[in-house]
């Protein structure tokens, strides 16, 4: 299931910050990930209540138990409605588990 190209192209449906360079993709830093999350919910309006304002600020989840229960929110929200999405949903916990575990 999809590499890095594949989800280049899976965010890119729905937003185009931050920039997707290469060194984020491969070994993405959670500030990274983060933007990529927060710009999709912005755009698309795609789970707009999942996270609380002050989750939406990479700054206010520093300890690693806050970074591990961010995720584990992305990764409840799998079960969807609006198809694309959750594919990418998919995608995107693959891609978090392949690159940073």
């Amino acid at each position: 299931m999809g590499g890095v190209g594949d989800t280049r192209q899976a965010i890119l449906q729905f937003t185009n910050k931050p920039k997707l360079a290469d060194k984020h993709m491969a070994r993405p830093p959670f500030a990274f990930l983060h933007a990529v999350i927060k710009n999709i919910i912005l755009n698309t309006g795609y789970q707009k209540s999942l996270f609380t304002k002050s989750e939406l600020n990479a700054k206010t989840i520093k300890s690693k138990a806050d970074k591990v229960a961010w995720f584990q929110k992305i990764k409840d929200a799998g079960a969807c409605k609006e198809r694309v999405l959750c594919g990418f949903v998919s995608l995107f916990v693959h891609w978090i588990g392949s690159t940073c575990c």
